[in-house]
């Protein structure tokens, strides 16, 4: 049975949605840091993902407030950890320090730095198996817990 693709919500729902996920991502934040403070590194970080994801979700809501999309690209970029993540990672790439040295070289680098966010996420949150090796949550440092936490303030 083919998979019906819902519309678009109205623009006050799309508001709505945008506003909660900000809501949604303060809380998601909150826990975080308290989960950090307690030295819980892994989980603390996956929080972290998931309020950056979160902002993604905002993102999107808004952007299809402006320049409405296809349903389908709005759905699958707010279902998508990825998509939403990018927005996220884009972010932090504009406000670094490091040079912007190509548009090919700058999406390469979000892209990359997405990717490794959601792997390091799961990581967080799962034991698994990989290249002969247990790959554990508390692979998961301090320094990426707390990265995460203040890039998604």
């Amino acid at each position: 049975m083919p998979h019906t693709i819902p519309p678009l919500p109205p623009c006050e729902d799309l508001l709505k949605l945008a506003q909660a996920a900000i809501a949604n991502a303060g809380d998601l934040l909150a826990d975080a840091r308290t989960l950090a403070e307690a030295g819980s590194f892994p989980r603390a970080h996956a929080l972290a993902a998931l309020a950056c994801e979160e902002l993604g979700k905002e993102h999107q809501c808004l952007r299809a407030l402006w320049l409405p999309p296809a349903p389908k690209a709005f759905w699958d970029g707010f279902t998508r950890h990825t998509d939403k993540l990018t927005h996220t990672q884009t972010q932090f790439m504009l406000r670094s320090d490091e040079p912007l040295q190509s548009p090919d070289l700058f999406n390469t680098r979000v892209h990359e730095l997405t990717r490794l966010a959601h792997q390091r996420k799961l990581r967080g949150l799962y034991v698994d198996y990989a290249d002969g090796a247990l790959q554990l949550p508390r692979h998961v440092t301090e320094q990426e817990a707390w990265r995460l936490i203040h890039l998604a303030q």
